[in-house]
Formats: C-alpha cells, sequence, structure tokens
C-alpha cells in the first residue's frame, strides 16, 4: 500500500522492514508451505513474501528490493526453469533457490548448472536453509555493488 506520511513509500508486507535483515520472494502455490517458511525463518530476521506467479515475483522483486527467490519446481504458471530465467534477464543480481520433492530429483538436477544457488529437498531444511539464503543473500548485495560501479 501507498502511504503518504511516509513520503509516498510502500508500507505493509512490501515495505522494508527494520526488523528483518533478508527478504526474499517465495514462487509456491502451496500455501502450509510458504507458512512454515515463512514463521520459522522469520525468527530468524528472514521476510518471505509469497508469489504465486512469475508476475508477481516480478513485481514483489521491484517493490521490496529482496536478493533471493526461492522457487518450486513447479508453480502456477510455470516451472524453475522459467523463474530461473526471469531472474537471469529482469533481476539479475538476485540469487535463486529451488525447493522440490525428492521425487522430482531428475527434473530439477540442472538447476545449479543453469543459475541456481542450491537445490533444497522437502521437508525443509530450515537452519540449512537459513544458511544457505544468507549465503544468497550476501552473493547478490556483491553482485548489486558490481553492477553499480560497472555503471557508475
Amino acid at each position: 500500500m501507498l502511504d503518504r506520511k511516509s513520503g509516498g513509500q510502500f508500507t505493509g508486507s512490501f515495505g522494508h522492514s527494520g526488523c528483518f535483515s533478508i527478504q526474499c520472494v517465495f514462487l509456491t502455490c502451496f500455501e502450509s508451505d510458504y507458512r512454515v517458511a515463512n514463521t520459522l525463518l522469520g525468527y530468524g530476521r528472514v521476510q518471505i513474501h509469497r508469489a504465486q506467479t512469475l508476475d508477481e515475483a516480478d513485481f514483489i522483486l521491484t517493490v521490496t528490493g529482496a536478493t533471493v527467490v526461492l522457487t518450486d519446481s513447479l508453480f502456477l504458471d510455470g516451472t524453475w526453469e522459467d523463474a530461473l530465467e526471469m531472474c537471469a534477464h529482469v533481476h539479475p543480481t538476485v540469487s535463486s533457490l529451488v525447493i522440490a520433492d525428492p521425487a522430482d530429483r531428475d527434473f530439477v538436477v540442472h538447476a545449479t548448472d543453469r543459475g541456481a544457488s542450491a537445490i533444497f529437498w522437502r521437508p525443509l531444511p530450515i537452519a540449512q536453509l537459513r544458511k544457505i539464503l544468507v549465503s544468497a543473500h550476501e552473493a547478490a548485495l556483491r553482485r548489486k555493488q558490481v553492477q553499480e560501479s560497472l555503471y557508475a
């Protein structure tokens, strides 16, 4: 929501909250997975924004400045490949992580070769996921600094 008191800045679920150190987008159509990740990672100062489509993910990345995308292997309008392609072309400094069921191993096996920072298998190992999110966030910040210095 656009808040006039804050000088026209976005606030609410899309605002930059001071209590979170990492903002990420979870591209998923599973509400339960989002709620678990959001609750447990929230204690570790990671704010998760849910997107169900690529357009929603693109919008949320733009308005929040999120640095990491978590993507299910399949979501409403695409696959992990579409999410990685969107990030590469539209948000090149953002880090991507793929989440999949072990049964989808053959489907996602090449995700890291195509730009994903990691693949996580369900059930999600929250402590390990947080550590990788921190690393992915830091890598995204470094890419952004390099990009800014190239265009300065």
